[in-house]
């Protein structure tokens, strides 16, 4: 029976301590071999870069994130609304009927009578006038001359809606294009009468203006002659969609004009205006209008 002799320590430590130098020395060899220390370097700035990589990508995204929330916010807060803001704003490219301006003109604040002319009452010489409900009268054409079968009486009042610039633009005699609707007062003819006029455009501002030609009795005779300024104020400034109330009364010789129930002017009446005799009536020029003609009883 044969029996192995106990290992020897020492050889043992010192053949473990050889394989340990072994080991090490081939990782001493394959850090010394041919990558050296700038290998290990480039190792370490190749992770940085992937880290670095990483973290560009994900702020890539933080931002596209950002982005398309900002995008999503502004779309909910330009998206249309049940009852739009302009709702009661007429185009002046839209059809105008009388439902789309039957709230523009309106009612009577004052305790005054006013006797309302319908449609039927005016005899339009030169344009189309359409009617509306409740007496109201819709203008579309650039040229509209009209009076009533109603003497001027000592008070009237004209509300109106401007609904913008007539489709087609016309000039007139003088040849100016005016943008305008106002009273035709002691209308004798179309060359003798009395204007009181809300000019829109170019200038705005109120008129009046007396229309003597004698001898003459029709637009061919007279054309833009015999006219004669007897005053003019300015106004502010009229958009589409604005409303205005225009009223004039005549007492002893003297007209007083007043628009949104303001007095704006009052001015004697030249003999040659107080010598007129005729109806009340209506004149617009190049503007799309919603309009009452009031006569105010005393």
């Amino acid at each position: 029976m044969s029996i192995n002799p106990a290992p020897n320590t020492c050889q043992l430590s010192t053949e473990q301590n050889h394989l340990r130098s072994s080991r090490v020395g081939d990782v001493s060899r394959r850090i010394e071999g041919p990558f050296d220390t700038i290998s290990l370097r480039e190792i370490t700035q190749g992770e940085r870069r992937k880290t670095l990589g990483f973290k560009c990508q994900f702020n890539n995204i933080r931002i596209l994130l950002a982005f398309l929330l900002l995008m999503l916010a502004s779309a909910c807060a330009h998206s249309p609304t049940s009852e739009p803001a302009n709702s009661e704003q007429i185009s002046s490219q839209a059809p105008l009927t009388d439902q789309a301006v039957s709230e523009k003109i309106a009612v009577a604040s004052s305790s005054e009578k006013a006797l309302r002319l319908s449609r039927k009452r005016f005899d339009v010489t030169y344009g189309r006038i359409d009617a509306g409900s409740e007496g109201r009268l819709l203008i579309e054409d650039p040229t509209i001359r009209a009076v009533t079968d109603a003497p001027t009486p000592g008070a009237a009042r004209l509300r109106f809606t401007y609904l913008g610039p007539s489709k087609k633009e016309r000039a007139l005699a003088s040849g100016q294009i005016r943008r305008q609707i106002g009273f035709k007062l002691l209308a004798q003819d179309t060359c003798n009468l009395l204007y009181v006029m809300r000019r829109i455009g170019p200038d705005s501002l109120l008129a009046v203006q007396v229309k003597r030609n004698p001898g003459k009795h029709t637009h061919a005779q007279c054309r833009a002659g015999g006219y004669t300024t007897l005053e003019t104020v300015p106004l502010p400034q009229m958009n589409p969609g604005d409303s205005g109330e225009l009223s004039v009364r005549i007492e002893n010789g003297v007209l007083i004009a007043s628009y949104d129930g303001e007095e704006r002017i009052r001015v004697s009446l030249p003999p040659e205006a107080l010598e007129l005799k005729g109806p009340i009536g209506l004149r617009s020029d190049n503007g799309r209008f919603a309009a009452a003609l009031e006569i105010v009883e005393p």
